[in-house]
């Protein structure tokens, strides 16, 4: 997050991913990779990491998070970003993994 706010997506990215090689599932690196994605302008690498941190889970383990990173939060995010990339279908009709 810090290296976004300074303006690095492309530092935050790499940050991300040196993260997930401990932590593949964590929702806050996942939450973070996508935002430094969408910056810069991998809009499909975007919506990608957020299907992933819908649908996925990891072990249980003490953490800090925030509420509803791998649910409404992250909905609405990935809901914004397939409008984003034209797939307004998708945004309106839902989002993979999500019980009717």
């Amino acid at each position: 997050q810090c290296e976004r706010q300074l303006g690095r997506p492309a530092d935050a990215l790499a940050t991300c991913r040196l993260g997930r090689i401990h932590y593949p599932d964590d929702p806050e690196i996942l939450v973070q990779e996508s935002q430094a994605l969408h910056e810069l302008g991998d809009l499909a690498g975007a919506i990608a990491v957020q299907e992933r941190l819908i649908t996925g889970s990891e072990a249980e383990r003490f953490t800090s998070r925030g509420t509803g990173l791998r649910g409404f939060q992250a909905r609405n995010t990935l809901a914004c970003c397939y409008n984003e990339a034209g797939r307004g279908v998708d945004a309106w009709e839902g989002c993979p993994g999500v019980a009717e």
